[in-house]
């Protein structure tokens, strides 16, 4: 799974008047949580026209990977065959910026593809053991600076795509050096005029990831794709004193210790994304977000116990960034965690309550100690959902064809059982057409937004057709439970009315009588013999209610 996601949010369900004929599911008494449910978090996007005319949603500092579309062509490298181009340590001729890159300052028109992980300017790379950074040798970006080798049979290429105001370059599922391809790393770079939506306002620069799984070959003193010179995570101007180094990766496994720490993991790149500015003129990087959490929208239901945490990473490696947390108007959460440094974290706790139903918007800030200070700022959007009510009213329509007007409250799509075997989801008002006049228990179980929390409607109907003109009357569904029955029963249904029981034996004989029973209340017949029995439930005004026949073990 993704540590951090963007969805549309919408449900993905045809919807329709008439609700479909499907197998029974079953039901819920009442404000129950489903069990299960996936709670997706989700986030509001732009529509952004490809290259090739068809549309994509923008990205954002929660996942910035952009799938190929039929803009992207393979990477034309000199010293690999077309049309696949696989190489080792190959780079391609200048490519021409339709607009041009700004870099520290620095605005350049042409660059170069290198296949070990990087993009370069005034010149190509050739160089697969990576080196660490600030280095006065290379002008680089370097989203995975590392002996990438395409020769294996299984390993991906590496493809670009240049608009007007962008250019991507995807290393899909590479190998390492020599021609291995059992493990395989997926990442990408684009870099952008600051102006093109694809990146959010005010950057230029993305890192992203898929999963990784490799950090070093062979030539690089690395055995089965690990040890040895570890691969390089940054942006490097060349003059020994601008840089960005993410980090430096040598090993399986997911630690990291900072920018500028010891030798890092590689799983703690999957599916990550660094979203930066690298048009500074004060040389100062603002804080790098790296979170499961910033941007998504976390959907809890009332109960639930939620925390989320947003880390920001100081660009440079010898500053410190300090984090805060604006909690909004959310109620009943908590910021549990604030800790400084050069890899900066804040957790906060939510506890899913009535008192904060509805969104809320958390934002979360890095504040960095460079001359001057810079800071970047964050959110994390919470969504709680309460449970629904359903509620439905019953009218005839034509012949017997019965009309359902659903009126349930905090509900998206209702799933209805309409007592003659037939059931279905809608998420309006429907209607329903009985083969045959008769009395029937329809139930309707309504489902709250992201399936938090049922709650159920229950009415038994009675269908007449007289001269060509339907009549249907209801009432609250009620029935006698459990039947059989070891000795003690219960009348379920949702009528808060006091009801009158009436047991019969088979001679016609009253053997229970009691008034003044509530939906729920337990009833001890234990002193009845086993046997079959006849029932009425009435309410205490004497309108039927149910009849039935109750068995006894």
């Amino acid at each position: 799974m993704k540590k951090t996601v963007l969805i549309i949010s919408g449900l993905l369900m045809a919807m329709a008047t008439q609700a479909q004929s499907i197998a029974p599911q079953p039901f819920y008494p009442g404000k129950e949580p489903v069990n299960n449910v996936a709670r997706t978090s989700s986030d509001h996007t732009q529509i952004i026209v490809n290259s090739d005319g068809t549309q994509r949603s923008t990205i954002s500092s929660c996942d910035c990977w952009v799938e190929r579309d039929r803009g992207f062509q393979v990477a034309p490298f000199l010293n690999g065959t077309a049309p696949d181009y696989r190489n080792d340590d190959g780079s391609t001729d200048t490519i021409t910026l339709v607009s041009p890159f700004c870099f520290y300052g620095t605005y350049y028109r042409k660059l170069f593809i290198n296949n070990n992980g990087n993009i370069s300017f005034g010149q190509p790379y050739a160089t697969y053991s990576a080196d660490s950074f600030p280095n006065t040798n290379f002008v680089m970006i370097a989203p995975f600076w590392g002996d990438v080798d395409t020769r294996g049979p299984a390993s991906g290429l590496v493809y670009y795509e240049q608009t007007n105001s962008h250019l991507i370059v995807q290393w899909d599922s590479v190998g390492y050096f020599n021609s291995y391809d059992d493990k395989r790393n997926a990442f990408q770079l684009i870099i952008t005029d600051g102006l093109d939506p694809l990146l959010p306002a005010g950057y230029n620069v993305g890192f992203c990831y898929k999963n990784m799984e490799w950090t070093t070959g062979d030539a690089s003193q690395g055995s089965g794709g690990f040890g040895g010179i570890p691969a390089t995570v940054g942006v490097n101007q060349g003059n020994g004193i601008n840089y960005i180094q993410m980090g430096r990766f040598d090993q399986a496994g997911s630690a990291y210790d900072g920018p500028g720490g010891l030798p890092d993991g590689i799983d703690f790149l999957d599916n990550q994304s660094f979203i930066f500015n690298s048009c500074v003129s004060n040389f100062n990087i603002a804080p790098v977000v790296s979170s499961q959490s910033a941007c998504d929208t976390v959907v809890l239901c009332v109960g639930d116990t939620s925390s989320f945490s947003v880390s920001f990473l100081a660009p440079e490696p010898s500053q410190q960034t300090t984090p805060t947390v604006n909690l909004g108007n959310l109620q009943d959460a908590t910021v549990t965690s604030l800790v400084s440094g050069a890899i900066a974290n804040a957790v906060v706790q939510v506890i899913a309550t009535n008192n904060n139903l509805g969104f809320h918007t958390i934002q979360f800030i890095g504040q960095d100690n460079g001359t001057p200070s810079q800071s970047t700022t964050t959110r994390v959007v919470v969504r709680v959902i309460g449970a629904p009510t359903a509620q439905f009213l019953v009218y005839p329509d034509t012949g017997t064809t019965v009309y359902f007007d659903n009126y349930s409250l905090g509900s998206n799509i209702g799933f209805w059982d309409f007592g003659d075997g037939t059931s279905g989801y809608s998420f309006f008002d429907t209607t329903h057409y009985y083969a045959a006049p008769g009395v029937y228990d329809v139930i309707l179980v309504a489902q709250s937004d992201e399936g938090c929390f049922t709650d159920t409607a229950y009415q038994t109907i009675t269908v007449t057709f007289n001269t060509g003109i339907a009549s249907v009357s209801s009432q609250p569904f009620v029935q006698l439970v459990p039947n059989p029955s070891k000795g003690f029963i219960s009348i379920s249904g949702k009528l808060n009315n006091a009801m009158t029981l009436r047991l019969m034996d088979t001679s016609g004989r009253t053997v229970v009588d009691r008034t003044d029973v509530h939906a729920g209340q337990e009833l001890d017949v234990q002193q009845l013999p086993a046997g079959i029995y006849f029932y009425s439930i009435t309410t205490d005004d004497s309108q039927l209610l149910r009849t039935g026949k109750l068995i006894i073990e």
